[in-house]
């Protein structure tokens, strides 16, 4: 299970609403990405789409529910030199 699944699983209705309204994708893109269509289950959203799915739990984050972050969400983001610095 990927990190945006895990967040998936564990969120509520409206947690899950909230986070498609700031991270500014829809409910169904949200699904696809998790699923890791066409890349045999891996999460590889676009950076930009990483970020402001980051940025959005953030804001919605509370006890019990996954923090999501880019790198877990983006391959490329993943192999960032910055990002191993963190």
């Amino acid at each position: 299970m990927n990190a945006l699944q895990r967040w998936l699983a564990k969120a509520t209705p409206q947690e899950k609403q909230k986070l498609s309204i700031h991270a500014k994708i829809s409910r169904g893109a949200m699904q696809w990405l998790a699923g890791g269509y066409r890349t045999q289950g891996k999460l590889n959203a676009s950076p930009e789409v990483a970020r402001r799915i980051e940025l959005a739990s953030v804001k919605i984050a509370r006890e019990g529910l996954p923090q999501l972050k880019r790198e877990d969400l983006c391959i490329a983001c993943g192999r960032c030199e910055y990002a191993k610095r963190k």
